[in-house]
């Protein structure tokens, strides 16, 4: 049974998620090629520069974040939240409607 896209909770178990793994949670979906084909509205460089620093604050308090960046979602520009464990509560799925893409890291150490 595929878990409702709205829960986050229930598409970590479905998916059984480590650490690597990527979940786009804007479409529910849990791989690392789940943007391609889902219809995402494009954002331009500069949306998605704007709501770095707020997408900072709002996953900072809810997860454990190691990094926070800007990708490409389709044919425009979204962000990237690199965490170092699975979150315990449901992220947003977007920031000042630009897309969010999450991906579980692990922990970041000097090498």
């Amino acid at each position: 049974m595929v878990p409702d896209r709205g829960s986050f909770e229930s598409l970590v178990s479905f998916a059984g998620l480590r650490p690597g793994n990527t979940v786009a949670y804007s479409t529910g979906l849990a791989t690392g090629e789940a943007l391609q084909g889902i219809a995402v509205k494009a954002r331009t460089l500069d949306e998605a520069r704007a709501a770095k620093t707020e997408a900072t604050h709002r996953f900072g308090v809810l997860a454990s974040v190691v990094g926070v960046g800007i990708t490409r979602i389709g044919d425009g520009f979204g962000l990237k939240i690199n965490l170092s464990e699975q979150p315990k509560v449901a992220l947003p799925t977007e920031v000042g409607g630009v897309p969010v893409l999450v991906e579980v890291v692990g922990p970041i150490r000097k090498r």
